[in-house]
């Protein structure tokens, strides 16, 4: 096998004589094959080339015929019933490549051929897409490059060493090896056991990842702002529901969390959006003083509740609006709304004037560049939704406080992944099961944690109080229908709150027939008390998400046949190295490019305003073999085929605009396109990329500004005041960065480097039960839950039954005896150790590679 190299850059890329050539400065002596790879030497030129229209046989798609790179041609899934017409005038029949798809095989001057059948890359299924293709024999004969799992492909390359290694051919592909050297989580995602750390020898790299999105935030909170608003600023016209009659119990249950007496500050956005910051304080000794006091607003209004005056020890407003209820479990939705004013009033000032810190406007605590709400603040708000249907316009229609988008095992996740970050507790939006890296760069499995068991029983409190829907259902799958939550066309919706993602969680904003005031948006991640430090008390008061964009499970893979025709090598190379690439990341993302700019007939799906010719030193720079803008200029413009744009800014750079045609086409307000009627795409972005575009699929890197532009206008707005807090760093999030300084930030790698034995341990029929528990599918279904939300919905009680697992609790009565129950029975303590031998070899690699990087 081949070490890994330092230098390697693409010096032109030009087509002559009907064939195309890359040259490249590699590292290498005399070698010239790239079929071998490089085995060290002084750098020389080697000139790679492929004859145009190269063939490459592809397998590309998501999990069925019309998720995939062409538009399916037989079957029923997918199929166009004829000829018809997309935006940009690109005309489509069964069987024709879609637009993304086509926009790179023009610019590559190769021939893509459609090998797939329809099937998913998961490993969690009998038949995946790259192990069909083995079984047909059409792997490596017809089909060249597939979309699959990474766990599919170490498990056909071990037994058949029919997947290509990657990592010989980096040198050969610049804009890939950049992309890895700059993202070290993903590198090390990638790498499988066997590199020695001490030369480089014996890499082995056999997917190029897929992203969604690179280096961004994943899931959101998603709030009915428009309710915060009508809640906490305007007059309420009803006096609402009692407490007693609207929650689950006559008495409160949830308790406060972020504290009862002294004081916190926190770091948050100014509300002119420019990126500036304050520091806020939560004062709970000035809100426990003002309590207590019946001349006060605050006072007041928990006397009106309660009869007689506050004498409580604690500030929180969990505990305050506790003791008013147990006096009077009678109190109305407008009573507890009056009393939550007034604590916001006087808890959050500004620390550095002292003033009130959101006046008149309180619902900034939650919708605001400002916003600054912890679990306590939700657990307030929470209360005051379900106990004011009618002052948010809903009448007699009961309100929903949390919800899932679905009580399916795919879907329920997110709500643990939500009490982990009210909580503040790591591990609960994993890039590797339920795994983080602590401050001292050791790898640890919040399974093992009491306190991560602790979480769950505080998110329980909140759905016995009737705050979270019961989506449990007594441990059986309940279907919803969340349109009935977040509202549809003839519908407000009843649902306050989901942790899920912005675009697709929004598209009812699309419909004009939602009431005006209607806004269901992103707000900012709550603050909470975190252990940064791992001596194991929360002391750390910020806000900091962990749901961040990094490689999926999957990408493609390349057959080892390839290798044996260098014509179709260097075909295959170019392309793979094309994705990772300026020109290559627009393609895949938007399509075809408009030359008209936006014109009344485009011919192309997205554009950018011309500016110049990009080819100088003085706003771009060359990279792999491509004009881009420099890093100082990209909220100024950005670069395609060598040209210089203006185009939308996302997230401080410049990116293309998709045309006025394909944005009407996504929202299906033109009947000149049936492929609406035939796909059924509308509203969600992923399924129309991938339904009609053929982008989004499981290669390559999404640019995330074209989903941003395919979002409802209100809902873009509000996660734009999500990304000012995310630049400027009031809040912290996980990175892809490996820093000794700041291991605790590191996200974990999507996949850790496992030896064979590591790998069957980890599967076998000892981990079967704890895997099944954690919400592993073992059955081949979505319908069933995992262990956590036994936990939330039912405490150590009782047995926990799903895809024949059983856990019977007896003598398990706490978080305590849960873990040594785990590691003792189930095999925890072994999968951790496991877990950590895998992270430490992804560490020994990157040691070498940085070093070697410099």
């Amino acid at each position: 096998m081949n070490k890994f190299k330092k230098t390697a850059m693409i010096v032109t890329s030009i087509v002559m004589a009907g064939t195309m050539v890359f040259s490249f400065s590699a590292c290498g002596g005399s070698n010239d094959d790239p079929e071998q790879g490089n085995n060290g030497g002084d750098d020389t030129t080697t000139t790679l080339t492929y004859t145009s229209g190269t063939q490459i046989g592809v397998a590309i798609g998501y999990n069925s015929a019309k998720t995939g790179a062409f538009f399916a041609s037989t079957g029923s899934d997918g199929v166009i019933a004829g000829s018809i017409t997309l935006p940009g005038n690109y005309t489509a029949s069964p069987g024709t490549i879609k637009p993304a798809m086509y926009a790179m095989q023009e610019a590559l001057d190769v021939t893509f051929v459609d090998g797939y059948t329809g099937l998913a890359t998961s490993a969690n299924i009998d038949s995946t897409n790259a192990s069909s293709l083995v079984t047909t024999g059409a792997w490596g004969t017809t089909v060249d490059i597939a979309t699959s799992d990474l766990s599919v492909a170490v498990s056909e390359s071990s037994k058949n060493n029919n997947i290509l290694n990657l990592a010989d051919y980096l040198q050969y592909m610049p804009n890939f090896k950049k992309f890895l050297e700059e993202n070290p989580v993903v590198y090390l995602s990638l790498l499988q056991d066997g590199m020695d750390t001490t030369n480089g020898d014996y890499q082995s790299i056999l997917v190029a990842p897929y992203f969604d999105g690179n280096d961004d935030i994943e899931r959101y909170c998603l709030m009915r702002q428009d309710w915060v608003e009508e809640l906490l600023d305007d007059d309420l016209a009803y006096n609402g529901d009692t407490y007693a009659a609207a929650c689950a119990t006559s008495t409160s249950v949830s308790g406060g969390y972020m504290g009862t007496t002294g004081s916190y500050t926190v770091e948050t956005s100014s509300e002119t959006g420019d990126g500036s910051t304050f520091t806020l304080k939560k004062d709970y000794d000035a809100a426990k003083t003002a309590a207590a006091n019946a001349s006060t607003d605050l006072g007041a209004a928990y006397s009106a509740i309660a009869g007689s005056t506050y004498s409580g020890t604690s500030g929180n407003i969990v505990d305050i609006m506790n003791a008013a209820i147990a006096a009077n479990s009678g109190a109305t939705g407008k009573q507890l709304a009056t009393l939550y004013r007034a604590y916001i009033d006087v808890a959050y000032t500004n620390a550095s004037t002292g003033a009130s810190a959101y006046g008149s406007t309180r619902s900034n605590l939650f919708n605001g560049y400002s916003a600054s709400w912890d679990v306590d603040d939700l657990v307030a708000m929470l209360r005051i939704v379900k106990t004011n249907s009618e002052n948010v316009g809903l009448g007699s229609c009961e309100t929903v406080g949390i919800f899932p988008r679905d009580s399916t095992n795919d879907r329920t996740p997110d709500i643990v992944s939500l009490a982990c970050q009210l909580y503040g507790e790591r591990g609960g939006t994993s890039r590797y099961e339920y795994t983080y890296i602590d401050s001292n760069g050791n790898l640890q499995d919040a399974r093992a944690n009491t306190s991560f068991w602790e979480c769950l029983e505080s998110f329980g409190e909140l759905a016995s109080e009737g705050l979270v829907y019961d989506y449990y259902n007594d441990g059986n799958y309940v279907a919803l229908s969340t349109t009935t939550f977040k509202g549809n066309g003839s519908s407000w919706g009843t649902g306050f709150m989901m942790y899920d993602y912005s675009q697709t969680q929004t598209t009812q904003m699309f419909d004009d027939m939602l009431d005006d005031n209607y806004l269901f948006g992103a707000v900012n991640t709550p603050v909470s008390k975190w252990d940064v430090d791992g001596d194991g008390s929360k002391t750390d008061i910020m806000r900091f998400n962990e749901s961040w964009r990094s490689t999926k499970t999957g990408g493609l893979v390349v057959a080892a046949s390839v290798a044996n025709d260098s014509n179709k090598l260097a075909a295959v190379l170019a392309f793979i190295d094309y994705l990772y690439s300026n020109d290559g990341q627009i393609l895949s993302t938007y399509g075809i490019q408009d030359t008209t700019e936006n014109s009344s007939s485009p011919n192309g799906t997205w554009y950018g305003n011309y500016v110049a010719s990009a080819v100088d030193n003085t706003y771009c720079e060359e990279v792999g073999g491509q004009w881009v803008v420099k890093e100082e200029y990209e909220s100024q413009y950005f670069c395609f085929n060598n040209n210089l744009y203006t185009g939308t800014l996302y997230k401080g750079a410049m990116t293309p605009t998709v045309t006025d045609e394909l944005y009407a086409s996504f929202l299906n307000n033109s009947s000149d396109y049936d492929v609406y009627t035939t796909f059924a795409a509308r509203g969600s972005f992923t399924s129309y990329a991938r339904i009609v575009l053929g982008a989004t699929l499981p290669m390559g890197v999404k640019d995330q500004s074209f989903e941003n532009q395919l979002t409802a206008t209100e809902a873009a707005a509000e996660a734009s005041k999500v990304s000012v807090s995310l630049a400027n760093g009031t809040i912290q999030h996980v990175t892809l960065e490996v820093n000794s300084s700041s291991y605790w930030y590191t996200c974990v790698p999507t996949g850790l480097p496992f030896n064979t034995l590591e790998s069957g341990s980890l599967t076998d029929s000892t981990q079967a039960a704890l895997r099944g528990f954690s919400g592993t599918n073992m059955a081949n279904s979505k319908n069933f839950f995992s262990l956590f939300h036994h936990i939330i919905w039912e405490g150590y009680t009782g047995s926990y039954n799903q895809q024949s697992y059983v856990l019977n609790f007896g003598s398990i009565s706490s978080a305590s005896d849960l873990v040594s129950t785990l590691n003792s029975t189930y095999g925890l303590s072994s999968r951790v150790s496991i877990e950590q031998s895998g992270w430490d070899t992804a560490k020994g690699y990157w040691n070498y590679l940085s070093s070697v990087l410099g």
